[in-house]
């Protein structure tokens, strides 16, 4: 009998154990059927969207899918989800409403372990030493009293800039290069040893370079398979390991130089006050500093030095390629500023064709076409749409730009298109208020960069005409339209002639720097 109780018992349990097993698989399957993903391109085994990409020009990639499924698109590379934005109101949404967990980073194998570019601000997942780097930044380059403070520098800087452009005009590619790259050595570190110092400047340009445009398939790659790093050169397929070992040497010169310079001018207790320096003097303690102050420190420094030119390069292309354009800023300048002196910040609210050409500039070739990638914390709904926990979530900023519905005919470089918006429209699409980026990630150099921007095409315009070059016989030269594009994109070399507008302007060069030649 009890034997007879225990197989009933055995069988009840058995079946109690089956029907929640049958429950749980239908709540499972339920789920799943439930989980919508945003639309996207369909993937492949293994390799989801991977092979669908381009090596280089990306963005325009993106953009067509932007086309093709709406604001918002999944895609797969390997395993990783990859999310796109391709709105400012679902980036608003997402980016800056949720950017409690919308605001991490994806790894960068290829800039922190193959470079070694780290530990740095643009990098870090969104924890303690992020937000460390993130106060160092803002206190540094975002408050109104810090950037009315650099007014002077970069007064100094674009006056140098024009002097060389008046004095070797076909060097113009490498004067704007070096125009950005001594003054931020200068803010970073504050030293003047290091801003005429012409191998440095070869070195760092080689390290920016390989950071912001090393977009090869080795590169893509080795962010989903870390494994690919110890690969030697030599076997086939791998030669980007070599250019890895140079870049690297590079980004380690770029980051160790100057900082071991500054520490030993600071020792001599002679030098004048700079990011990097100050936050020395707050960091050590007894006069040393500890191995991990000492890198966040390096690393945040190279960071504000790691800017590039290529926005006032893009507008000088757009300059050549649109000389009514530039005839139309001058004749503005002109009237606001006269022929006694050069443009000022001060002169800016009255500039307003300017603005709307800076702001053309940006939306016609911005700067980083896709941002920097953040990733998504946890598992998150939009709109009905299931998100996955370690997405990465690309702002397409590029799509936004060529979106007809604010900006017709995008691919023409039209100035007057902002200026026929009206206040409230220009504030929400001006580009120059998304190109850099969004929600806790917004890059803290951009009040920098946008105030560097504007005195040098200010002056360049006021002092410069920028026309086709001529050949030996004398026949304009069309120039060589296009770009080098990966994380930033900007113009590749290109021939323009850039000449003073007048002996007036010489003249009003030369008084900017009276006991300084170039």
């Amino acid at each position: 009998m009890l034997s007879v109780l225990s197989s009933i018992e055995t069988l009840d349990m058995a079946v109690a154990l089956l029907a929640l097993l049958s429950y749980l698989l239908y709540i499972l399957w339920n789920r799943k059927l439930r989980t919508v993903y945003p639309p996207g391109p369909t993937p492949i085994p293994f390799l989801g969207n991977f092979c669908q990409l381009p090596v280089e020009n990306q963005h325009e990639k993106f953009q067509e899918w932007a086309q093709t499924y709406g604001n918002i698109v999944y895609a797969q590379l390997f395993r990783t989800p990859l999310v796109l934005l391709n709105s400012l109101d679902t980036i608003q949404d997402l980016m800056v409403k949720k950017g409690a967990i919308y605001s991490d980073r994806p790894q960068f194998v290829l800039w922190e372990d193959i470079y070694g570019f780290k530990p740095i601000p643009t990098s870090l997942n969104a924890d303690d030493d992020w937000r460390e780097h993130r106060k160092w930044m803002q206190s540094a380059l975002e408050t109104d009293q810090a950037l009315v403070e650099m007014h002077p520098l970069l007064r100094s800087s674009v006056d140098k800039l024009l002097m060389k452009l008046v004095n070797s005009p076909d060097a113009f590619f490498a004067h704007v290069q070096r125009y950005t790259s001594e003054l931020t050595i200068d803010i970073a570190y504050g030293m003047d040893k290091l801003t005429a110092d012409d191998r440095y400047h070869r070195i760092a340009q080689d390290a920016v370079d390989a950071i912001a445009h090393g977009s090869s398939l080795f590169a893509a790659l080795v962010d989903f398979f870390p494994i690919l790093k110890y690969i030697p050169a030599w076997v086939p397929g791998s030669a980007y390991n070599s250019y890895a070992t140079r870049a690297r040497n590079a980004v380690y010169q770029m980051i160790n130089e100057p900082f071991n310079l500054l520490l030993e001018t600071m020792a001599s207790g002679v030098y004048k006050p700079s990011f990097a320096s100050v936050l020395i003097e707050a960091k050590s303690e007894n006069g040393q500093l500890s191995t991990r102050a000492e890198s966040h420190i390096k690393g945040a420094a190279a960071t504000v030095y790691a800017g590039n030119a290529d926005v006032v390069l893009t507008l000088i292309l757009a300059m050549l390629l649109h000389p009514n354009v530039s005839e139309k800023a001058q004749k503005e300048i002109d009237s606001v500023v006269g022929p006694d002196r050069l443009p000022e910040f001060h002169d800016r609210k009255r500039l307003p064709y300017l603005e709307s050409v800076l702001s053309e500039v940006h939306r016609w070739n911005p700067p980083a076409p896709l941002g920097v990638p953040h990733r998504l914390k946890c598992n998150d709904e939009y709109k009905g749409y299931f998100i996955p926990k370690g997405a990465s979530i690309i702002s397409n900023i590029w799509a936004i730009s060529r979106d007809t519905s604010i900006y017709p005919d995008p691919d023409t470089f039209w100035p007057e298109r902002f200026g026929q918006m009206d206040a409230e429209t220009f504030k929400a699409y001006d580009p120059k208020k998304y190109v850099f980026g969004f929600g806790r990630r917004v890059c803290p150099g951009r009040h920098l960069a946008d105030l560097t921007t504007w005195l040098a095409a200010a002056n360049i315009l006021a002092t410069m005409d920028i026309r086709k070059a001529r050949d030996h016989a004398g026949a304009e030269i069309e120039p060589k339209v296009s770009f080098v594009s990966a994380l930033t994109r900007g113009p590749q070399k290109f021939a323009c002639s850039i000449c003073p507008r007048s002996l007036a302007s010489v003249e009003l060069i030369k008084q900017q720097l009276p006991d300084k030649p170039a």
